[in-house]
């Protein structure tokens, strides 16, 4: 698919399905219980800008490009040939909006379904977000460093948003207002109603973290959850030091070294560290030595924050209930930078077979 992901879903909202899956074992989307009589299937084709190796659906025939066919499915089903996992974050975003309909997200086994208002839908899945009205409808938000997941749901598209700066937004709006855009800025200067996900405080169980939300449990590997949190965080440009008051003495450092380890928050002078970044509570002298060891002062952007976020979880402790939303803050909270996976859900579900 060339175009925008936003296209394929703002093109389903134009249908109000009744229903939407998305499987991304396979990277198909179907939409059902909708009324696609008359569209024209070659031209929804170059509508989404779909590609070779692709696949459209509807109107009971099947286009893949360059023949048309028959098809027995009644809706309409687009089957990617990028994985579908690659818009995770706007595929879990889309879920909380789409109140028009059922949202279904299937993966492996398991099958995850969205149902109620978009405030309800909310309360579920958005973990410690802000709920505020907006005229014709109703905002989610939290102030993160930088905005990452920034979507509103309008009358008849699904748009990604480019504002408001520094923070998480999913707007929902049912009218035609031409100030919602407005109404958006203002609601984030004041203080949103809080809603946190029901379910009890995130406790610790060996290595891992245990976290009830909803009717689900999260599991969530606690070393690898702050080697991600810890290399976002690393990412940022502008980091937020603080001043040490008793100096920690690392000896002679390379200025190749010294220079790089500035770049990530930390400050060094006649061969002691005087600031480290505001985020790390506890910094100890045998952490900074491996910290030291670990560059060699060349290395890019990413692969320098990886170095350090990787030593420094090591020893890095945090507040299981603290670390599951700094997790949930994340650009990508479901894998380490290493590739390992971080988190799994438990639903009603899988429980049901471990205990049949």
């Amino acid at each position: 698919m060339k175009g925008p992901f936003e296209d394929l879903l703002s093109f389903l909202v134009s249908l109000s399905p009744s229903r939407i899956t998305f499987n991304l074992n396979v990277s198909t989307v179907y939409a059902e219980g909708l009324k696609a009589e008359g569209l024209d299937i070659a031209e929804v084709w170059d509508t989404l800008q779909l590609e070779s190796g692709e696949r459209l659906e509807c109107c009971g025939k099947s286009y893949d490009g360059t023949r048309i066919k028959g098809s027995f499915y009644p809706g309409v089903s687009v089957h990617l040939r990028r994985p579908l996992s690659w818009y995770r974050g706007t595929v879990e975003a889309f879920a909380v909006l789409y109140d028009v309909g059922d949202v279904v997200v299937v993966e492996g086994r398991k099958r995850k379904a969205y149902r109620g208002s978009f405030r309800e839908r909310g309360q579920l899945n958005l973990y410690n977000w802000r709920y505020v009205d907006l005229p014709g409808g109703g905002m989610f938000y939290l102030p993160v460093p930088r905005g990452t997941r920034r979507f509103a749901l309008l009358p008849s598209s699904f748009v990604r948003l480019n504002f408001p700066t520094g923070y998480n937004v999913l707007v929902r709006i049912y009218e035609r207002l031409g100030d919602w855009k407005t109404a958006v800025i203002n609601a984030v200067r004041d203080r949103g109603v809080n809603v946190r996900s029901p379910g009890a405080r995130a406790f610790r169980v060996g290595k891992y973290l245990v976290k009830v939300v909803g009717e689900d449990l999260l599991i969530v590997h606690e070393r690898r959850a702050i080697f991600r949190v810890l290399y976002e965080r690393f990412l940022q440009e502008d980091i937020r030091t603080r001043r040490l008051l008793m100096p920690l003495s690392v000896g002679d450092v390379e200025p190749e070294r010294a220079a790089a380890l500035r770049r990530v928050g930390f400050r060094i002078r006649n061969g002691n560290v005087v600031e480290v970044p505001e985020f790390l509570k506890v910094v100890d002298p045998a952490t900074l030595s491996s910290l030291l060891e670990s560059i060699s002062g060349t290395e890019r952007r990413e692969v320098l924050a990886r170095k350090v976020a990787e030593v420094l979880a090591k020893t890095t402790t945090v507040e299981p209930e603290d670390l599951v939303i700094s997790l949930m803050m994340c650009n990508n909270p479901y894998q380490d930078p290493d590739g390992n996976v971080i988190v799994r859900r438990i639903t009603l579900e899988d429980l049901d077979e471990l205990l049949p």
